[in-house]
């Protein structure tokens, strides 16, 4: 997906023709952006827009901003003023969008979503988000519907696939989400949570050794992840190794995971 620093550049790309002072700031707030100085930022954005109310750039601009302040709401109304001024403005559905996921209105960001591809039926992240709110509404197949898109624009996004093989995991066609998440690691060798995943979707496909060794592999990246020291030490359990998942469970409860606890006492020993 686009990083943060792209979606600036592409953005500071626009800022012609609406005055030079205006510009002026909005490169500052460009250049706050990019030490991370988000509060600074937004005060030029807000001197850029006393002098032009009709910058749109800048709403936006002001709106990634709030964004990373976590002040999603604040986003989403200098949002609705970019799109207010300029409807065609595929960014600004986008990261409205975003805003709107991150506050759980799923539903609002899908008409974003969809706004966007309108305006660019070729826009892999669009298919990408929507494909993530229609996952997060339950709607696996039509996100796996949005996923195919997007590979078929850019196939090199290992999250994606990661994505793509959740909802087929959720369908109940582990085969395939398998699938999906090697791909992932063809991309990232050093994808954790592809690993984490695939081992889950061999688990259930009773594939206990597949299993430990994608746990294993992820806990070698990760030696945190909690749930992957629980989930081998069950894997682990199922192929009667029975001290070796309490040794994982244990590790798995000094990590915090509340069901390791019920395990250790059903299974092992107790000095």
């Amino acid at each position: 997906m686009k990083t943060i620093l792209y979606t600036l550049i592409l953005l500071s790309q626009c800022i012609l023709c609406h005055g030079q002072k205006a510009d002026e700031y909005v490169r500052r707030g460009l250049e706050m952006n990019i030490q991370n100085n988000h509060i600074s930022a937004i005060e030029y954005y807000n001197k850029a827009l006393s002098i032009n109310p009709q910058f749109a750039e800048a709403y936006v601009l002001r709106a990634r901003s709030k964004y990373l302040l976590v002040n999603y709401t604040g986003a989403i109304s200098d949002l609705n003023k970019a799109t207010g001024i300029d409807p065609e403005f595929a960014e600004a559905y986008l990261l409205r969008g975003r805003a709107k996921d991150a506050i759980g209105d799923n539903k609002g960001a899908i008409e974003d979503y969809n706004a966007v591809l309108n305006i660019n039926p070729a826009y892999a992240e669009a298919y990408i988000l929507r494909g993530r709110a229609k996952y997060a509404l339950g709607n696996y197949q039509d996100a796996i519907d949005d996923l195919n898109k997007a590979t078929d624009i850019n196939p090199d996004y290992a999250e994606v696939y990661v994505l793509r093989g959740l909802a087929r995991d959720a369908l109940g066609n582990h085969n395939d989400a398998i699938a999906d998440y090697t791909k992932a690691l063809d991309i990232n060798p050093e994808y954790t949570e592809a690993y984490y995943k695939r081992g889950v979707a061999k688990y259930l496909l009773d594939d206990y050794s597949g299993s430990i060794a994608d746990f294993t592999k992820a806990l070698e990246i990760d030696p945190d992840l909690s749930k992957a020291w629980y989930n081998r030490g069950l894997a682990r359990k199922e192929l009667g190794k029975t001290g070796a998942a309490c040794q994982d469970w244990e590790k798995a409860r000094e990590l915090g995971v509340i069901e390791a606890s019920e395990a250790i006492r059903q299974f092992c020993r107790q000095e």
